[in-house]
């Protein structure tokens, strides 16, 4: 047991390996974790000045990886946020997310002013965060917005843009 402290997992796997002599260098690696993303958006309903009516706004939030590689282990689209769990397979890896609102309203020239923050939290790394995205009406034939989540070469978060 005296030697246990040679054992060191290999970087991008979870194989262990054992340095014992020789001149190659054995890194411990340290172990990244699946990354949670939390999108909350607000508000959730507004009354438009054309019709001055009432409406419920449907907010939308895809993702996919498109750098690098990863999965998406879950989303779950609640009434106020949308959450992914991400798992990053290849770095350095992007996760871009695209946010949409929608709403019944024909007036289509109004924007409700749906703004959503983006959170993402990973063991090992700092949380991140960026605040006030806009998510425009698809009605309104505006593009949604994209907002990138970035991992460095060892799968690591490194921030939001």
């Amino acid at each position: 047991m005296a030697d246990v402290g040679k054992l060191c997992r290999k970087s991008g796997g979870n194989a262990l390996c054992f340095k014992h002599g020789g001149s190659a260098l054995v890194f411990k690696a340290e172990q990244v974790g699946d990354v949670t993303v939390r999108v909350p958006w607000t508000p959730q309903s507004y009354t438009c000045n054309t019709f001055s009516t009432y409406h419920e706004i449907t907010f939308s939030a895809t993702g996919s990886f498109t750098q690098g590689a990863g999965s998406i282990v879950s989303q779950t689209n609640g009434g106020t946020e949308v959450v992914f769990t991400l798992r990053v397979t290849q770095g350095p890896a992007v996760f871009s997310i695209s946010t949409a609102c929608s709403t019944p309203c024909t007036a289509h020239e109004e924007d409700p002013g749906v703004t959503c923050n983006v959170f993402a939290n990973q063991r090992g790394a700092a949380p991140k965060v960026k605040s006030g995205v806009s998510a425009p009406r698809s009605e309104s034939g505006s593009s949604p917005t994209v907002t990138n989540v970035n991992f460095d070469a060892f799968r690591k978060l490194t921030g939001i843009t």
